[in-house]
């Protein structure tokens, strides 16, 4: 897939920017990304339990707060 940058994908008065994300490795070696939308902390995993096109690509998990 080629990558595309925000400048690129459309005009800034098109876009209004809701959050980022940033690529992480577990400590086992799995890749997964951590996502701030709006100061709401939450993870992406690739959804290994995908078994046909129509399931998602990556499920997103909202981040517990420790007790």
């Amino acid at each position: 897939m080629e990558k595309l940058d925000a400048k690129e994908a459309a005009p800034a008065k098109d876009l209004n920017k809701v959050g980022a994300l940033w690529q992480n490795k577990s400590e086992k070696g799995m890749q997964y990304l951590n996502l701030d939308l709006r100061g709401e902390k939450l993870v992406v995993f690739p959804n290994s339990y995908k078994e046909k096109e129509t399931q998602p690509d990556y499920i997103v998990y909202e981040r517990l707060k420790k007790k």
